[in-house]
């Protein structure tokens, strides 16, 4: 048997190594596979601790991992963990195991026992914390001073008891306007998937020495496309579309230089638009794919959002489907039901992918990408970048170590190693280009000021602005009240409204700032000597980027029974069918 280890090398391997191998499944417990060995006299074992040596040399050689992780998305993980530790043969081991389960489970219970009362919620979290603590001899928090998710053991989420429908009036009144910010979206993939294919085939001609014919692994290719990327920057055939889409937009806008708002008419817009991003014919025989806009609305009250008085303001826009993640249906009351809006969308089978974005892009370590089991379906096929656990069908289940790149002239696929499964160069790359075109893809470029654009009543750009570090002194002046003082001119100065998000190259997230609140600015002030110092460092370079808060506060129309407001968003799927631009 031959081992295939990571950028191409290959081992072969004893007999005993490989049934070894072929015996971890990620379910069995090590002892069940020893008692499997032990009985095959062939293999040459003698007792456990043999098998269990060999297990330990293989572990180390990183060939695999021997250890208690559970799949990523699991609706009852508790029940998967305990599931997984009844497994454990020995009666010493197994007992003391699920009782410090049942009592890690049951101080989180009483959080939840505590919701609504302020001072028992503080001893709960506080007694699950020393739980945590004393049970893993290790701290019950992690990634100190970080603003992303995953720091701390136990989070509130809950679902709202009030439904909102938004019926036709609602689409026909952004309908035209959105339309042509997806259309340029599909316009971008087009042409980015296609430079992107011509990219990567560069890269396979350079690792195979330019042979007309060749086989690589994918493993290979993977990690060169890594070593090309860098954090932050988009590849080259990315970045070069992402400044044609942005410099088009920037065009057909036609923003005076000191213009604050823009409104315009998309009946106007149309004709302009079609030539700055043309149909092509590919259009009439691509596959059905999904945008997925994330849509605000700015409104004084429900009444007023009733009565047709409010204003609609574009969020992200995803590529693929966003109400297929598990956040999603883990919590919908009918989970089936979207699976089959995807299966009557996209009949045929679909590639996901699923991995660290380390692995995918060189992100951030720890942050993951991954879909719900329950939006995968029979004929779906999913890519793991991961050495993690997954809870998916063996059968659909596709690590990247399986697959190898064929190259046959002037086309090249990627394929099962047995053939059994093919991949076609446009299929597979695009998981990739969807997953890297929506970091900090934006329809405008980065400038010293941008102005609020909207198109019949749908923002679709808010206004923003850029300032280096070393601009604002305000935040290294010596006390509070200096630098709250100091702030606030520095704002007036520039225009800026009171409730504003800022964001540096240092954070992965933006930061509220409202700027007559003293503690906010003092956050603001420490975010800008930090970046101040990146900056003097060389580290993060970049600049502060403000951002006007649309909806504001007093347009936020979800409210509760007391009368506080919450902010809200409406998360969107369309699907771009053959031959259509965008109907909503």
């Amino acid at each position: 048997r031959e081992l295939i280890l990571p950028i191409g090398h290959r081992a072969e391997l004893p007999p005993a190594r490989a049934r070894l191998l072929a015996a971890c499944d990620g379910v069995r417990p090590a002892r069940a596979i020893a008692t499997e060995l032990l009985a095959d006299a062939s293999l040459g074992f003698s007792s456990e601790a043999e098998v269990y040596d060999l297990l330990r040399d293989m572990v180390g050689m990183r060939v695999l991992a021997w250890d208690l992780e559970l799949p990523y998305a699991l609706r009852d993980p508790e029940a998967h963990l305990r599931a997984a530790l009844a497994r454990i043969e020995p009666e010493d081991l197994r007992a003391p195991a699920l009782a410090a389960v049942d009592e890690l489970f049951a101080a989180r219970a009483a959080v939840a026992a505590a919701a609504g009362d302020p001072e028992a919620l503080d001893r709960a979290l506080d007694a699950l914390e020393q739980t945590i603590t004393r049970l893993t001899a290790g701290p019950a928090t992690r990634a100190p001073g970080v603003v992303y998710a995953g720091r701390t053991p136990i989070y509130e989420d809950c679902r709202r008891d009030v439904e909102v429908t938004f019926g036709a009036p609602f689409l026909e009144r952004f309908g035209p306007a959105l339309s042509l910010v997806l259309s340029s979206m599909r316009w971008f993939m087009r042409e980015t998937t296609e430079a992107y294919i011509g990219y990567v085939r560069g890269v396979v001609d350079e690792l195979v020495g330019g042979a007309p014919d060749a086989r690589l692994d994918m493993t290979v290719l993977q990690r060169a496309l890594l070593d090309r990327m860098k954090p932050g920057v988009f590849t080259p055939p990315v970045q070069r579309h992402v400044d044609v889409v942005r410099e088009r937009w920037k065009e057909l806008v036609g923003a005076a230089p000191d213009a604050r708002r823009v409104e315009l008419d998309s009946a106007a817009l149309r004709a302009r638009f079609e030539a700055a991003f043309p149909s092509h014919p590919a259009d009439r025989t691509v596959a059905p794919f999904h945008v997925s806009p994330d849509l605000l609305v700015a409104a004084a009250s429900p009444e007023a959002l009733a009565a047709g008085d409010f204003l609609a303001v574009l969020g992200e826009v995803h590529l693929g489907p966003t109400l297929n993640a598990f956040c999603t249906l883990s919590q919908h009351p009918s989970p089936g039901d979207i699976t089959a809006a995807l299966v009557g969308d996209h009949p045929w089978p679909a590639l996901y992918v699923t991995g660290h974005k380390q692995e995918l892009l060189g992100g951030p370590t720890g942050q993951r990408v991954f879909g719900a089991p329950e939006a995968r379906r029979p004929i779906d096929y999913v890519l793991d970048f991961s050495t993690s656990p997954q809870s998916i069908d063996p059968e659909h289940h596709l690590r990247i170590a399986d697959l190898e790149v064929v190259v046959e002239g002037d086309r090249f696929r990627a394929q099962t190693r047995d053939g059994r499964l093919v991949f076609h160069a446009r299929q597979f790359m695009w998981l990739i280009i969807s997953l890297e075109a929506t970091r900090g893809f934006s329809l405008f470029a980065p400038a010293r000021h941008v102005p609020r654009v909207t198109i019949d009543g749908l923002v679709i750009a808010r206004e923003r602005w850029m300032f280096a570090p070393a601009e604002i002194d305000a935040a290294e002046l010596a006390t509070p009240v200096d630098r709250f003082v100091g702030v606030r001119g520095w704002a007036a100065e520039h225009g800026l409204p009171r409730f504003v998000f800022v964001k540096s190259a240092a954070e992965s997230k933006p930061t509220f700032l409202d700027l007559d609140s003293p503690l906010s600015v003092e956050v603001f002030a420490n975010l800008v000597r930090v970046a101040r110092e990146d900056a003097a460092a060389r580290v993060n370079p970049g600049g502060i980027a403000v951002t006007e808060m649309l909806p504001q506060p007093d347009q936020c129309w979800l409210v509760d029974a007391d009368g506080r407001r919450y902010t809200s968003e409406l998360r969107m799927v369309t699907c771009f069918g053959p031959d259509t631009r965008v109907g909503l």
